[in-house]
């Protein structure tokens, strides 16, 4: 009697049924080299950093960003951005620091202004047509995911940074007024924050909201917010000084 023969190993082509191995001598599997990426990507690597501006219009023109986390690096371009330079430019002593006493400032903004920002514009009704022109896609296909998605982001944000467990605009807009206030108690009469002589990281910050918050250009519906921000002239004249400074027309 003939020894059986052994199972053909996992893998085999004998365990392949025969069309299938048919199909695959006339189709072979191949592994093509990956093709270049188009001419206009942009590196991989850069020597030097690169900042991404959401704009409008022509963004040669280098119009102050409607998205306040870009915006807030806007007036303060090359050796003025204080957090990369002081690491790595060659003249960082000439650079303007903002003293440790700017940190729980800069926390107001990120806990206190930023989450009113985000139910002002994403997620209040009245401003709906106002995040369409700015975010959303014309095809209504592409538009209503992404509103899902962006409104779905905004509202997390909110409640992880305000550790609360429902959303409540009053609530919202009361903490905003609260961190304007002490923000305005901190300027007082000086230019900028400090007494610094020219403006800093921190101005640039308190800028990023309040030029967006009162330009009328932008199309607010709904202007609670920016009352809010119209209430302390101090922190108005402070927007107005530095857009001068960093947009003179």
């Amino acid at each position: 009697m003939a020894a059986a023969q052994p199972p053909p190993p996992a893998g085999s082509w004998a365990t392949i049924p025969r069309p299938i191995r048919h199909l695959f001598d006339l189709f072979p599997l191949t592994t093509l080299p990956a093709e270049p990426l188009p001419a206009r990507a942009p590196p991989r690597s850069r020597a030097r950093p690169a900042l991404y501006v959401f704009g409008r219009g022509d963004p040669s023109a280098g119009r102050p960003s409607f998205n306040p986390s870009c915006l807030k690096w806007q007036p303060l371009t090359g050796t003025q951005i204080a957090r990369y330079a002081r690491a790595h430019s060659p003249c960082a002593a000439d650079i303007p620091q903002d003293p440790a006493r700017a940190e729980p400032y800069s926390a107001l903004i990120a806990q206190r202004i930023r989450p009113a920002w985000l139910y002002t514009l994403y997620l209040l009704p009245a401003n709906f047509p106002l995040l369409s022109a700015l975010y959303l896609p014309p095809s209504p296909l592409i538009a209503l995911p992404t509103l899902h998605s962006l409104r779905r982001a905004a509202a997390a944000e909110i409640l992880s940074t305000t550790r609360r467990p429902a959303l409540s605009p009053p609530t919202l807009l009361a903490d905003a007024r609260d961190a304007l206030a002490a923000i305005a108690a901190l300027l007082a009469d000086d230019e900028w924050f400090f007494s610094a002589p020219a403006p800093g990281l921190f101005d640039a910050e308190v800028f990023a909201y309040t030029h967006l918050v009162l330009d009328d250009g932008i199309g607010w519906a709904d202007d609670e917010l920016a009352r809010c921000v119209a209430a302390f002239d101090n922190l108005v004249r402070h927007r107005d000084r530095l857009y001068r400074r960093c947009w003179p027309e």
